[in-house]
């Protein structure tokens, strides 16, 4: 197909070349014709009318066929085809012939006795004898033990009162209590208060003493304080006003404590 475009296109190009080369000769031609002068009247400077133009030449014959041109190179080899579907199962082949069957073995050897086998299911009751005649009576048999004691029964009623008793005898006197008491006042912005006994007790009694604070509506101090009892003697004590952590407040307002002192028994 390639070396027919360009056989084609050559034997195309040929005239025309030579076409436009014979219309550019006629043009030359044409040219000089026109624009050309008479020597022979130079002298009286004069020119002369130009010339009237030639005729148009025939048509040239037309050119040979150019030589063929070289063969064109060969084609790209084209892809390689994708592998083809894998074809259908073959037909599943007939069944052959049964083969011939073999001969029969020889007899196997007697085999052991088996053991014995589990007993048999017990067999249905027979039916009761007729009953016998009653036999003598037996012998009385001995006393059993005696049952256990019975539960104690409800309570009775309650008898009367019985008559008063006599008055005892009037019992002895008894010794006179052996207390001092009274009330004592811790001054605003202190915390202590010392209090001697009206009389002291004798040398080696153990004194004992409680303390109350008397009911006021002014602030007894800042903290949670209360009186405590420090320093106890035969002679006296001292009231300690102390915070409820053991260490000493100072009181707000004056603060009036009661005191009750008893010896030991």
């Amino acid at each position: 197909m390639d070396r027919i475009s360009r056989r084609g296109s050559g034997s195309r190009i040929l005239p025309v070349l030579f076409m436009a080369g014979l219309l550019l000769l006629l043009l030359l031609l044409r040219a000089v014709g026109t624009n050309g002068t008479d020597n022979s009247d130079s002298a009286a400077g004069a020119l002369r009318a130009p010339l009237a133009s030639g005729a148009t030449g025939a048509s040239g014959a037309t050119g040979a066929s150019g030589a063929t041109g070289n063969d064109g190179t060969d084609g790209v080899v084209g892809a390689v085809g994708a592998v083809g579907a894998a074809g259908t199962d073959g037909a599943v082949g007939a069944t052959g012939t049964a083969g011939t069957n073999g001969t029969d073995g020889a007899a196997g050897a007697t085999g052991a006795v088996g053991p014995t086998g589990p007993a048999g299911a017990t067999g249905a009751a027979g039916t009761n004898g007729t009953n016998g005649t009653n036999g003598a009576a037996g012998a009385t048999g001995a006393v059993g033990p005696t049952g256990p004691v019975g539960a104690t029964g409800a309570a009775g009623t309650n008898g009367t009162n019985g008559a008063a008793g006599a008055t005892g005898a009037v019992g002895a006197t008894g010794t006179g209590a052996d207390y001092r008491a009274g009330s004592a006042t811790i001054a605003s912005g202190t915390n202590s208060r010392a209090v001697a006994f009206s009389s002291a007790y004798s040398a080696g009694t153990t004194v004992v003493v409680t303390v109350s604070v008397v009911d006021q509506t002014a602030a007894l101090s800042n903290n949670n304080c209360r009186p405590n009892v420090a320093g106890t003697s035969v002679s006296g004590f001292t009231i300690q006003w102390r915070n409820l952590n053991g260490s000493t407040c100072n009181t707000s307002n004056a603060v009036t404590v009661n005191y009750h002192a008893v010896p030991a028994r």
